[in-house]
């Protein structure tokens, strides 16, 4: 799950348009005419791996227009109400448990179980339906990161610098998809005839990080001032009133889970909700794994810089994509 360059889309395609270029949002964009609105925003949440051995920690989401996270929040809304839920979690429809333990055999029940055949008949029905308000919603942009954690444990121990030079999963997961987010407003802006949009980050409350990532956030901008530059601040919500979210929530679980299987389980065909996710005809899903050589090559550009790229040789599975671009400033 390594996104392409554009340099290898254009190659591959020789018909290339602004429609196929993974760094534009939206997808589709109108030579004439005005634009409906100038403001996006990125909804992102984190998904931790306590149901995963350990392996993998993700931050992922949307970017959407202000038309379509309202069309995906209205209709998040309904679909809550109809299940008579307070909220959506992707990791407690996964266990049956929280919202969704109400729709166990056994409600009350002390000790976890199996699922029964109807219990697991109503879960991916529900996983079914909240999946298609995603899928059907038009003009989402899905961005994610992940790192896996036994490779990061690996590269604190065998490299002196990474202690100095690596942030924490979060904080490296998090400034992956601000800076792909970034990215995209930039060259979106490159291609509108009237007018530049901004995007305002938005990520789900978190009582660790988020004072610290705030804080931290007029650095990033330092740093990256071509990402930033059509970045507004960042805010941190509650995923129980911005319900996009939720649905941000629901794409770091399954992001997380297929990286786990692909790594642990090969034999498991890809999970079918992020399966759908990734085939919306109008919208492109890039997932950044940062694996034991992309930390390295990570912390030999902090080091180094720039100077460094060309010697550094990534496997595919493990590379970023475009990746003296994101990090080093040319």
């Amino acid at each position: 799950m390594v996104c392409k360059s554009q340099l290898e889309i254009r190659s591959a395609n020789d018909s290339y348009s602004l429609a196929t270029d993974p760094f534009l949002f939206p997808a589709f964009i109108p030579i004439d005419g005005r634009f409906l609105l100038n403001l996006v925003a990125g909804y992102f949440d984190e998904s931790t791996d306590a149901d995963s051995e350990g392996f993998c920690y993700t931050v992922a989401g949307f970017v959407a227009d202000q038309e379509a996270a309202v069309i995906l929040e209205l209709k998040w809304r309904d679909l809550l109400r109809e299940y008579h839920l307070g909220y959506f979690k992707a990791s407690e429809l996964n266990a049956g448990e929280g919202q969704f333990k109400k729709f166990r055999d056994e409600p009350n029940a002390k000790e976890w179980k199996p699922f029964s055949a109807r219990e697991k008949t109503i879960f991916n029905e529900i996983k079914k339906r909240f999946t298609d308000i995603i899928v059907e919603c038009r003009g989402l942009h899905g961005i994610g990161a992940t790192v896996v954690i036994p490779d990061y444990e690996q590269i604190l121990k065998t490299d002196a610098r990474a202690k100095g030079n690596l942030p924490l999963p979060y904080f490296l997961c998090q400034g992956m998809v601000l800076m792909h987010a970034g990215l995209i407003m930039n060259v979106t802006n490159t291609r509108r005839p009237h007018g530049k949009a901004y995007l305002r980050p938005i990520f789900d409350s978190h009582e660790i990080y988020s004072g610290q990532a705030k804080i931290g956030f007029d650095d990033f901008c330092a740093k990256n001032p071509i990402p930033a530059e059509y970045l507004l601040p960042m805010h941190y919500e509650s995923e129980t009133d911005y319900l996009t979210l939720q649905a941000a929530d629901n794409l770091a679980f399954e992001v997380r889970k297929v990286l786990f299987n692909e790594a642990n389980k090969p034999d498991l065909c890809e999970r079918i909700s992020l399966t759908r996710i990734k085939e919306q005809s109008d919208s492109i899903l890039q997932v950044y794994k940062f694996g034991y050589s992309a930390l390295k090559a990570f912390i030999d550009l902090q080091v180094s810089g720039r100077k460094a790229f060309p010697e550094l040789e990534l496997s595919v599975d493990a590379s970023l994509w475009e990746l003296r671009n994101i990090f080093y400033e040319m």
